[in-house]
């Protein structure tokens, strides 16, 4: 049986009713500044902790006249900050039926590696393997 590979990929579900919002700024770490996110919880033994969530991208919606099909993300972004920006989001709204409730609104999210951007990034150019592999064989050995 094939196992199911969830890299790269996850769900994000409208938050839980003790979860609150409590705040937002900036953090610095190593000397690198960080967007972050504090909310306020609970556990199911009552304590209340303060989570400290670090942003690492932004999604914006995607205009039906941008989609490409019916398949196309309903957001899309980059990663940032902890990530590099070659990595690319998208995330799709779906809802989960549940019997005898209220549809659960959620989001599926993807992540993929943009090569061309990476590339870029990188300075390095696209090469022609025929002309890399006869240019860098040298048939002497060195010992």
């Amino acid at each position: 049986m094939a196992e199911y590979d969830n890299d790269n990929t996850g769900v994000v579900f409208p938050p839980f009713p003790e979860q609150r919002f409590i705040l937002q700024g900036n953090l610095n770490i190593e000397g690198t500044d960080h967007r972050v996110a504090l909310v306020k919880s609970k556990t199911k033994t009552g304590k209340e902790p303060v989570e400290i969530y670090v942003k690492v991208g932004a999604v914006f919606p995607v205009s039906e006249d941008k989609k490409k099909s019916d398949k196309s993300p309903d957001y899309y972004g980059s990663l940032e900050g902890l990530f590099p920006e070659f990595f690319k989001i998208s995330g799709w709204r779906k809802t989960k039926e549940q019997e005898g409730q209220a549809a659960l609104p959620y989001m599926s999210l993807s992540i993929r590696v943009d090569e061309d951007e990476k590339n870029e990034q990188q300075g390095n150019q696209p090469q022609n393997t025929q002309e890399f592999a006869s240019s860098e064989i040298d048939d002497e050995i060195p010992f």
